[in-house]
């Protein structure tokens, strides 16, 4: 998920997540980021059904993380695409469609296909992923394939987020995450981390989104989702709408819940001009910023796992 510029507004801290342990807590890594890294060494060979390559370099990283002593990690895998997730499923189908397109009509000419076009075409397959899987576990790993998206389960959603280092390239992992680790490199360990359990009052004056999050909880962050390019999101729903008019409407409500009406309520009425057109036009565009907060939330409540009598319960039961 694009959650666009969200570590610009959380205290984050530089961390080795190959490293970093911390006393009592278990490790779970969403592992999409790195078999994609891993895809990305030879992107046509990939794009063209030839995953050696990447599995060759999927092992040296699993053998990595076992050598710096996180064979004890829970590595998770995606399923079926999260149906909560269909407006940037569309997005990405058709961008890599095109794509598909081009590289196939450049094949056709005996020429080289574009870089970002094969960049376009690159997805992580179920057979991919399935190899990866197999190679991990004769590595003595635990792999766990979740209904839909890893994000929930790797966050630690089955158990409160409480005792889990959730490591994830995804900024999903801040709408259930206590504890979130994001690689900037997964071969090398860099990364930072944001604990959602260590903020502080001294950190409400350097990072106002803090301030909304000490009092309205994760709700804070989830509804900010609407206003960074979620994925839950159809594009422009919130256009006008970014990450500054959006934390002074979650700060300023003081008073009850932090709700899609509730903001909608303030930025209506702040930012009222940001609304064009005619006063039906408007009011479809407010319902529609409403609509986007509700979205957010849906697809947070309904994010899928396996329990552990093998039935799939959501966030919310």
């Amino acid at each position: 998920m694009t959650f666009k510029n969200l570590r610009k507004h959380l205290p984050t801290t530089k961390v080795d997540y190959m490293r970093y342990t911390r006393p009592g807590y278990i490790r779970r890594i969403d592992v999409a980021g790195a078999i994609y890294t891993c895809i990305l060494q030879d992107k046509q060979k990939y794009v063209e059904d030839d995953y050696a390559i990447a599995w060759a370099h999927w092992q040296r990283f699993v053998q990595q993380l076992k050598r710096e002593g996180l064979g004890d990690a829970e590595l998770v895998f995606d399923g079926k695409d999260n149906t909560h997730k269909a407006p940037e499923r569309m997005r990405r189908d058709a961008k890599a469609a095109a794509a598909r397109a081009r590289i196939d009509a450049a094949k056709a000419k005996d020429e080289a296909p574009a870089d970002s076009d094969l960049s376009s075409a690159v997805r992580n397959q179920p057979v991919y992923i399935r190899g990866c899987i197999v190679i991990a576990e004769s590595l003595g790993f635990k792999c766990v394939v979740q209904p839909t998206e890893a994000d929930a389960y790797a966050a630690g959603v089955d158990c409160g987020g409480r005792g889990v280092l959730s490591i994830s390239g995804d900024g999903d992992m801040a709408l259930w995450s206590e504890v979130w680790i994001g690689p900037r490199s997964w071969f090398t360990g860099q990364a930072v981390m944001i604990d959602f359990t260590a903020f502080s009052e001294a950190d409400v004056a350097k990072f106002p989104l803090v301030g909304a999050y000490l009092k309205h909880g994760k709700m804070a962050v989830i509804l900010a989702a609407a206003f960074s390019d979620s994925d839950f999101v159809e594009t422009g729903a919130t256009q006008g709408i970014g990450w500054s008019k959006y934390i002074e409407a979650a700060t300023s409500v003081t008073d009850g819940e932090l709700t899609p009406s509730t903001v909608t309520k303030f930025l209506k009425k702040k930012f009222g001009s940001v609304a064009k057109g005619s006063t039906v036009e408007k009011n479809r565009y407010w319902s529609g910023v409403t609509a986007a907060m509700k979205s957010v939330v849906g697809g947070v409540q309904g994010a899928a796992f396996y329990a552990s009598d093998g039935s799939i319960k959501t966030a919310t039961t």
